[in-house]
């Protein structure tokens, strides 16, 4: 999650390849949201950044390869 380390509130999210997943950002309630890549709605959501670093990770893992 790029900005995560740096206080930004929101960034791209890339594979360990940097290949984009999508993107991230954090609302007025300090939720944590992610898109994947291509799609408008968010798919996961989480109280914080690390919190959806790990769901992420988790959806990464179980996505078909293409």
């Amino acid at each position: 999650m790029l900005g995560y380390h740096n206080g930004a509130e929101g960034g791209d999210v890339l594979s360990e390849d940097g290949e984009v997943l999508g993107t991230w950002y954090m609302d007025e309630e300090e939720w944590s949201h992610f898109t994947i890549e291509g799609h408008t709605e968010i798919s996961s959501s989480a109280p914080s950044p690390w919190m959806l670093q790990d769901v992420i990770a988790d959806w990464y893992e179980k996505k078909p390869s293409v």
